[in-house]
């Protein structure tokens, strides 16, 4: 059993133990366990035979709350990872689904001082951005990352569909590419990636294309294969609130290499030191 007491903001990922006592003193923004972690959590509970399952959380909330789905990002990152320790196989998806829904994750009791809101899912520019993140990071196959998209807004069921299809065409992306270098057999296309550190240099200004737009900055696509990552900060001299505000997709932008890192595939580009430049 564990008591915790939270006196300030804070934004956070519960926790899916047998039971939790949470004392929420002010603003604060808590995400639901993810699918792998209750997957992990209740094959370290074994409980008894014919016991009912013990309720999980007691809120004592006290100020505005928010309590949100984990992203399909965060999602299939976490399963991916499960998979990869062996530790699950999507063999088992359907029967794995079916055992989590006999488990009360519910909260079990809770005394309201203030508002609170249990959200079904994340807000939609968190879904939008961390895709946008991952993509850029390299962590999704293209074909993962369409599928995935196209759950944004999905509950339910139909959610879970979506993480599954993902998950299994990632697999299959591995497995391909696997069997190829096994093979022997040579891709049709060379991976721009490996040439990255010589064919971009820091310093240099190149013209590229914008493919992709989120808060934090804009995605421009230096070659097909590779985009690098023009921040907020570094689209104009002055203050930008929305990149939006600056330029559109498929806007042909000149930008300064900052960094490049073959290795983490991942490029930081320059707008506003490239119009210093000209």
């Amino acid at each position: 059993m564990i008591n915790v007491c939270i006196m300030s903001g804070h934004d956070g990922q519960l926790r899916s133990e047998k039971k939790f006592y949470f004392t929420l003193m002010g603003q604060c923004a808590m995400t639901k366990p993810t699918i792998a972690r209750l997957i992990m959590d209740q094959r370290n509970r074994s409980p008894q035979i014919n016991q009912a399952p013990t309720p999980k959380f007691f809120l004592t909330i006290m100020g505005n709350t928010e309590l949100t789905c984990p992203t399909l990002t965060q999602e299939f990152l976490d399963l991916r990872e499960l998979i990869d320790s062996g530790n699950f196989s999507l063999h088992h998806w359907d029967q794995t689904l079916a055992d989590l829904a006999t488990v009360d994750h519910s909260i079990a009791s809770f005394t309201l001082m203030g508002q609170f809101d249990e959200h079904g899912l994340p807000p939609e520019n968190d879904e939008v951005d961390g895709l946008a993140l991952h993509r850029h990071l390299g962590n999704l196959c293209e074909e993962s990352l369409n599928i995935l998209q196209s759950g944004v807004g999905l509950r339910g069921a139909e959610r879970h569909t979506i993480i599954y299809r993902a998950l299994e065409a990632d697999l299959e992306s591995e497995e391909t590419a696997s069997r190829q270098i096994a093979t022997g057999v040579k891709q049709g296309f060379e991976d721009p990636w490996k040439r990255a550190d010589i064919n971009y240099i820091p310093g240099q200004t190149i013209q590229g294309t914008v493919t992709k737009i989120t808060n934090f900055g804009v995605f421009v696509e230096l070659e097909e294969g590779i985009e690098g990552l023009v921040h907020t900060s570094e689209l104009a001299d002055h203050k930008v609130n929305d990149p939006r505000d600056e330029v559109r997709v498929r806007d042909k932008m000149q930008v300064k290499i900052l960094s490049v890192d073959s290795v983490d595939r991942s490029i930081t580009l320059s707008k506003k030191r490239a119009e210093w430049a000209a």
